[in-house]
Parts: structure tokens; sequence; C-alpha cells
């Protein structure tokens, strides 16, 4: 039984992190929602991390992994990235798969296929992702 409970509010509490999240990621005042077009210049041509790293681009980060890593690996595939960007932020088809291919390319550092927690960072705070979470 007291299993059953910390089940239940587990995954109530999971709901609720990952739903205030996606609220605050849709409905901020950024670009998020424009073309990608508009949001190409954010995309770098290399990694370097030396960028600052906020709590707003830690908070997308940890949102990434709670809700696209499907396996629980603690690794982002690009199926899993085109996914998160497709269901959770409701991308188009096109922009989703230009997120998870150009995150793998650009942010693979160690080249496995994947990106772990770092990477991922690393490159959100790269392309200022933080920004798209303030109002």
């Amino acid at each position: 039984m007291k299993g059953l409970k910390t089940d239940s509010l587990q995954e109530i509490i999971m709901t609720t992190v990952v739903l205030s999240l996606a609220i605050l990621l849709l409905n901020s005042r950024s670009s998020l929602a424009a073309p990608i077009e508009k949001r190409s210049q954010h995309m770098p041509i290399h990694l370097f991390c030396d960028s600052p790293i906020t709590v707003g681009d830690g908070l997308l980060r940890d949102m990434m992994f709670l809700v696209g890593d499907e396996d629980m690996d603690g690794f982002l595939t690009e199926h899993e990235i085109t996914s998160f960007y497709r269901e959770t932020v409701h991308y188009t088809d096109y922009v989703a798969q230009t997120y998870g291919r150009s995150f793998i390319e650009i942010a693979d550092l160690d080249h496995d296929g994947t990106l772990n927690p770092d990477e991922l960072l690393c490159m959100l705070s790269a392309m200022s992702a933080s920004s798209w979470t303030r109002r």
C-alpha cells in the first residue's frame, strides 16, 4: 500500500512539474513559436561551452530529459529530441526534425550519436535558450 501511495505521489509531482514548465515555455513572449528562420540566428555553427549558463537553460534541459528521454537511459537521441519538439512544443515536423538533427550534429561533443545532460546544457546555453523562457 505504501509503495502505491509513493508511486501515485511521484506521478502527480512529475506531471505538475512537466505541465508547469510546458506552460512557462509556451506562454513566453519570445520567438519560441516563430518559424525556424526567425530563430536560426540562435543556432550555433560551432559549439564552445563557454556561454554563461542560466537557470532557464537548466530548466529547459531538465524538462527535455524528463519528457523526452523515452527509454530513460540518460541520453537524448535525434529521434527523442525531434519527438520532444514535435509533441511537447508543437513545432512542425520540419522544424522538429531540423532541431533533432542539428542538436546532434552540433552538440554531440563525444560523437556517440546522443546528447548527455552536459552536452545538451552546453547547446541550450549557446543558443541563449533561457531567453525563450523569460517573460
